[in-house]
């Protein structure tokens, strides 16, 4: 599912999602009307880095689960993150984040 968001709707040559409707999924719909960050059709969606306060990029977008899995797309840098974990209460773990961190650390151009 996320190779195909990242892919612009395609997986393996086959269109499963038209392009516009993964561009209203990703993009931020919501304006100022969300603190921390936009929301579209579906995801989280970072709009500027001052605002996420995190190794990120502008335009990535993310979710994540009850159980404290989460995953993000990063069209920018080509990039899919997944994270499965299997904890209730998340409470003060930092797993998710330092997973994000490290996988940004990992990338060089």
């Amino acid at each position: 599912f996320a190779q195909m968001l990242l892919n612009g709707a395609e997986l393996d040559g086959v269109r499963l999602l038209s392009p516009k409707t993964v561009e209203l999924m990703t993009t931020d719909l919501v304006g100022d009307l969300r603190e921390g960050g936009g929301f579209g059709l579906g995801f989280g969606v970072t709009r500027s880095l001052a605002e996420s306060g995190e190794l990120d990029t502008v335009g990535k977008y993310y979710w994540g689960s009850f159980w404290y899995g989460t995953f993000f797309i990063d069209p920018v840098e080509d990039m899919i993150g997944i994270s499965l974990a299997n904890k209730h209460p998340g409470g003060g773990a930092t797993l998710n984040e330092l997973f994000q961190i490290l996988a940004y650390q990992a990338v060089v151009d």
